[in-house]
Formats: C-alpha cells, structure tokens, sequence
C-alpha cells in the first residue's frame, strides 16, 4: 500500500516488486476455472481439453487449488513437483517425470495468462526444476526367450497374439 498517496491495501490494491497489483481473492481453483471455462473452452480441440480437465482436477486442484492465485510461489510449486514424483495425488502411486512435467506446462501456461492479464506479477512456475527424466531402456527377449516363449504357447489361446508380437514387433497395445 502507499498511504503517502492515500492508496490503502483495503482499497485493492498493493505494490509488488515496484508495480501496482490490484489485490484479488482468488483461489488457484477459482483461475483455473476461469482459464479453462472462458480463456481455451473455445480454442482447444475437444481431446487436448479431456487432458486439460483431467491434469487441472487429478493433479493442480488437489495440489494448489486451496492457495490463493497472489500467494502462489516457487517454492510450493517445487514442493508439489517432488512430492508427486513419490506419491501421485491422483493414484497414490509415484509420478514419472514426463507426467509432472506434462502438469507443469500445461499450469505454467495457465500462469502465463494470469500475467498477461495482470493478476499476478510473473509466473512462479518459470523458477522451478523439474525431475530429471530417465532414459528409457528397452528390454528385448534374446533367442534362447523366444523359443521358449513359443513352446510354453503353444496350443494355448495366446498362441496366435504372440506370434503376431513376434513376428511384426507390435506392442501389446497396438496388438489389442
């Protein structure tokens, strides 16, 4: 507040970082709401928004929803990233990398608009490290796997999608 020019915090409006923010209320749920409802409703394919929606109520609501949008910071968002690494908000079960980081761009570009829009001075999320993603490595059955794959099905119902597997390199998903 600067109450040398009469400007009080119960006015609305506070001083960040040298520049004037008017003071809001509202939640990170009340923003991401309002950023998915009327700011990409409209300008999303109807899959990317299912992902959005399911990103916005698994992981940031149950994360971040309860803080106010102002008193978001680094720190809680770094905070949340890690844990979710151990424990998934969603499933309980550890977070890879690439899905926090799949959180984290698609909040971060909620964020980027809350500052366009002058709801908040930056973007916290522009100041945290992400986890380190892994390098995946495949496992291949050697010759010695696949004959005995091909024995033990043999006569049985899996007979068919295994040698089909074998044969194109499809992965299960693909062969269902």
């Amino acid at each position: 507040a600067l109450p040398q020019y009469g400007i009080t915090e119960e006015e609305g409006i506070h001083l960040e970082g040298g520049t004037y923010i008017e003071k809001q209320d509202m939640t990170v749920s009340q923003w991401m709401d309002e950023w998915y409802n009327v700011h990409i409703s409209q300008t999303r394919s109807p899959t990317t928004l299912r992902g959005y929606k399911n990103i916005i109520n698994a992981y940031v609501k149950p994360c971040f929803g309860k803080y106010q949008l102002q008193a978001l910071n680094a720190t809680i968002l770094q905070k949340a990233y890690n844990g979710m690494c151990n424990t998934s908000p969603a499933s309980g079960k550890p977070m890879s990398p690439k899905s926090v980081k799949n959180v984290h761009v698609m909040f971060k570009t909620s964020l980027n608009l809350a500052v366009r829009l002058g709801l908040i001075k930056s973007n916290p999320a522009n100041h945290v490290q992400l986890p380190k993603a892994y390098q995946y490595k495949a496992e291949v059955y050697d010759q010695q796997e696949i004959q005995t794959l091909i024995v033990k099905s043999k006569g049985t119902d899996m007979e068919l999608p295994i040698m089909i597997l074998l044969c194109t390199g499809l992965r299960r998903a693909e062969l269902l």
